[in-house]
């Protein structure tokens, strides 16, 4: 019953589905940022792109933390994990949330402040504010209006050194730099809701016979300048300020110091995430702004890779005659910056990661710069919207929407905040189209290559900051095919392989997803653009592909589901697989069998129904009026009154008809002979013989199947469903196949009592001379039109060879019988009837007496006259009694042969001849009186 109606996948999408594998695997692969630290003839500094950062704002300080007025000892910097701002003035801490802009929190102590900083435990934050004695801990929460409110306190001593750099472990260690240049962890208690209630501090890299002596100081040969953790690996780095770095196994409860790196020169540190890499994990920055790549394995800390300076504005040739400082830097995913000082200037540097492949055609990472010159202290860089690392990569930004937030950076100075937006490659494409310069498109071009070009323009296209212009740099474009492929792969890449016989899948990536190759269509509608249609024919079939499994997945998912193959259930094959389509048309019967919600109020249609208006190019109209079909029949079945359901169905059905084969048509037949809609049945076989150039054989054999059926339950039924299918049509063939299975079947006695226009012009023409006489006769005989039933007879006696002479006799016998009952036979014709019919009795005599001789096969063969009778087989053969009768009938008398024969009759009959005579005189004379002696 499931059979495919009609059509198969366009060969090429199989094409085209393999090469969507190939590019989402590609752009699904991680990119390892070691993969592109390498020395290269080609530039690793882009000039190009001269506003890869743009300054957007700068926000204020309220008025009651304007610097000017305060003690010349303020310090000031970001609280990243909660969005805010705090500045320290002798004892009192401000915390101001510059977000919302929102009234400033104030902290009052009575020690001088130094530092603030907040540590993200699991369950809460902890507000660490430092003194030269003292670090207060307090617990903090924020209300509906982000308003701070302090939930607990703790204080630890600190003899004397401030503390700073506090890093939280995954495991709740929590290490932080001295001003004494050690290295110390906090060794904490909790309380209530697991905040910290008391602690004490351990030094980690003091002389270890101090802590038999407590009263004596020791400063360390070199002090701790920058720390970081790797969670991952479970180590902490810190570097001194001998430019030495060190690893600390901290997996265990304990400080265990490993391996060692001696620089020159380092400032800072910063950790490469393994998002970004899983070769290097650490980064140093020298005082010249040059990173070094290290990568720690094997408890080894080995230099993997050096990148010069980014380029300072001025003069370069005697940048080695002049000093070079990093005063501050930072590092988040393939952004770097610093505040390098040359010379007595100093300048914000930004750069920006890209992966370009080199004139080798291996990935590089080139950088976009941008620079400015600064004349106020920049006390913190962060930035104040960093992205999922688990989902994105610098190095892949150029599948990122305009309509995404870009990456935004602040820098906190004494004027306030300064906010800087980083452009994604979809913006610089935005400016270069826009640009009345063609080489800025041209310098785009060069740098992603024409595929890449198209992708992202397409992308540009198909946003909100798509302009005509966008639509003219479309036209010019080459490798449009390719392109569109590749932005294409993008869109689907979350749901392309995705498992859709799963229980659940993600329905908000396939609306996404479809909503964007919506948009896609309407921008390669709008401009024309010259791309192969098969590809705009898969992004259709793609977009109603997503309508179905979700529509599907709505829908009594669990239930249907279990009735599914699963030799196929990938998303991407549904789309462009053979088997993918029989796993579609598996997953329709399935939600027609399982629905309840097909009724007359739909029309029984509410699968097929969003199928037609949603799916019907990933489906076909054919099959999808085919499930249309399929659901009201499945309808009929569950509903008694079915009545409307089944005419609802062939209505469908009869739409398709010349796209249905015959063995669904077979099928479909014998489904409504199940229900009893026979004539449903016949009129969905008519509608296909109808609509064949060359009816075959076969059709009628499901006709006829039929109306086996309909006669199974009784023959009047039968006879009815026949003459519907009678009424169907006028055409002579149609009629006279109809006619010749009555006849096969054994139903001629049926077949002669229908009142059809071309029963007697088939009887005449179609059957050999014995059967139309005798179909004739009988089909007279039950009109009572006596005299054409006569008149039947007496040819089928008389004129049809090779019928046995007692068949002719019995005609004969028949068609007299006939004249006992009123007819429009004329006397004569009545006369002569009754003549043939004593001589046939006569001939059947003679035929009988010489039936062991070789003249009585002459006799059989057709009815003899009577003088034919008389002359070659009576008088030749003896027969005196038959040859009496045959004169009495010619009324022409030979007397001497009579007197022969009567002389013959009497000697060869005497005894019986005597006892008649007796008989007949004891009759006329009962007494001997009256006997005539």
């Amino acid at each position: 019953m499931n059979n495919t109606i009609v059509g198969s996948v366009n060969p090429s999408f199989k094409e085209y589905g393999d090469s969507l594998v190939t590019l989402i695997k590609s752009n699904q692969e991680s990119i390892d940022l070691a993969d592109h630290l390498r020395d290269s003839d080609s530039e690793v500094y882009a000039k190009d792109n001269q506003h890869v950062f743009s300054k957007i704002a700068t926000t204020q300080f309220p008025e009651s933390l304007q610097v000017e007025g305060l003690d010349p000892q303020y310090k000031m910097g970001f609280l990243p994990s909660i969005k805010q701002v705090w500045l320290a003035t002798s004892t009192s801490l401000y915390i101001w949330n510059y977000v919302d802009n929102t009234e400033v929190f104030k902290y009052e102590n009575t020690e001088a402040i130094e530092n603030a900083e907040i540590l993200t435990f699991r369950h809460h934050q902890e507000l660490v504010v430092s003194t030269a004695h003292h670090i207060f801990v307090h617990s903090i929460q924020q209300d509906d209006n982000n308003k701070l409110k302090i939930v607990s306190n703790a204080c630890v001593k600190t003899d004397g050194v401030i503390m700073s750099q506090f890093v939280v472990t995954d495991k709740q260690r929590v290490f932080m730099r001295g001003s004494d240049g050690h290295l110390y962890e906090l060794n904490y208690k909790t309380g209530v809701n697991h905040y910290i209630s008391s602690g004490t501090l351990i030094c980690h890299t003091e002389n270890p016979i101090v802590k038999y002596f407590s009263f004596l100081r020791f400063v360390p040969k070199a002090s701790v300048k920058s720390l970081v953790v790797d969670n991952d690996q479970e180590f902490l780095y810190y570097l001194l300020n001998d430019s030495s770095i060190h690893s600390v196994d901290i997996g265990g409860s304990v400080y265990l110091p490993n391996q060692r790196f001696n620089g020159a020169q380092l400032e800072s540190l910063h950790l490469i995430p393994k998002s970004e890499s899983t070769k290097v994990n650490l980064m140093a920055i020298s005082n010249k702004g040059e990173r070094l790549y290290f990568s720690c394995k094997d408890k080894k800390i080995d230099l993997i890779y050096t990148r010069t300076s980014p380029p300072l504005p001025g003069s370069l040739l005697f940048n080695d005659l002049t000093k070079e400082t990093c005063d501050l830097s930072f590092y988040n995913h393939g952004v770097f910056a610093a505040v390098l000082g040359k010379s007595k200037r100093s300048y914000l540097v930004m750069t920006n990661a890209n992966s370009i492949p080199d004139e080798k055609g291996l990935p590089l990472m080139v950088e976009d710069v941008y620079s400015e010159s600064v004349d106020k202290k920049i006390w913190s860089i962060i930035e104040s919207n960093p992205k999922d690392t688990s989902t994105h990569h610098h190095f892949k930004e150029t599948t990122e929407s305009p309509e995404s937030p870009a990456r935004r950076f602040s820098t906190l100075t004494d004027a306030g905040i300064t906010h800087y937006i980083k452009q994604r490659p979809v913006d610089y494409l935005s400016e270069a189209v826009d640009s009345d310069a063609p080489i800025k498109r041209i310098a785009f071009l060069n740098r992603y290559g024409p595929i890449e070009t198209s992708a992202m323009t397409l992308l540009l296209a198909c946003s909100s900051h798509q302009s005509p212009r966008v639509f003219q740099f479309l036209q010019t474009l080459h490798n449009m095919n390719e392109g569109l492929l590749l932005y294409f792969s993008r869109i689907v890449g979350n749901i392309w392989t995705t498992d859709i016989l799963k229980e659940t899948i993600k329905q908000d990536q396939f609306i996404s997803a479809r909503e964007n190759l919506g948009k896609l269509i309407v921008c390669i509608e709008e401009t024309n653009m010259d791309v192969k249609d098969d590809i705009v024919n898969l992004t259709k079939r793609t977009m109603e592909a997503i309508k179905f499994v979700c529509f599907m997945h709505n829908s009594g998912w669990e239930k249907m589901r279990q009735s599914l193959p699963t030799t196929c259930k990938l998303f991407g094959d549904i789309v462009t697989t053979e088997e993918g389509a029989l796993l579609a048309k598996e997953m329709v019967f399935a939600a027609i069998k399982t629905t309840e919600l097909s009724n007359n109020l739909n029309d029984y249609n509410h699968v097929s129904n969003f199928l037609k208006v949603n799916c019907n190019n990933f489906l076909g109209n054919i099959n999808t009026v085919y499930y249309q079909g399929m659901e009201c029949l499945q309808a009929a079945y569950n509903d008694t009154n079915n009545g409307a359901s089944l005419r609802f169905s062939l209505d469908h059905f009869k739409k398709i008809i010349n796209s249905i084969k015959l063995d669904t048509l077979q099928t479909l037949c014998q489904e409504y002979g199940r229900l009893g809609y026979h004539i449903g049945a016949i009129e969905l076989a008519y509608s296909k013989y109808e609509n064949e150039y060359s009816p075959s054989q076969e059709i009628f054999d499901i006709l006829f199947g039929i109306f086996e059926n309909a006669f199974s339950r009784d023959d009047i039924y039968g006879q009815t469903m026949i003459e519907k299918a009678l009424q169907s049509s006028k055409e002579e063939g149609y009629h006279y196949k109809i006619y010749q299975w009555l006849m096969e079947s054994g139903r001629k006695n049926l077949l002669v009592t229908m009142d059809t226009p071309l029963l007697v012009q088939y009887i005449e023409t179609e059957l050999s001379p014995s059967e139309s006489l005798a179909c004739l006769h009988s089909y007279y005989d039950y009109r009572k039109n006596y005299g054409q039933a006569v008149d039947c007879l007496i040819q089928l006696a008389t004129r049809v060879p090779d019928i046995p002479l007692e068949s002719r006799v019995a005609c004969l016998d028949k068609a007299c019988k006939y004249l006992q009952q009123p007819t429009d036979v004329p006397k004569e014709a009545q006369e002569s009837l009754e003549l043939i019919h004593m001589e046939s009795k006569i001939q059947l005599n003679i035929y009988n007496a010489l039936i062991d001789t070789e003249y009585a096969k002459d006799l059989a063969t057709s009815l003899k006259p009577a003088s034919t009778l008389l002359h070659e087989f009576a008088y030749t053969h003896a027969l005196y009694e038959e040859a009496l009768c045959l004169m009495d009938l010619m009324e022409h008398y030979n007397w001497k042969y009579v007197r022969e024969a009567w002389k013959h009759i009497i000697v060869h009959n005497e005894e019986h001849l005597n006892s008649k005579i007796t008989e007949m005189s004891k009759r006329l004379y009962p007494s001997l009186t009256s006997f005539p002696v």
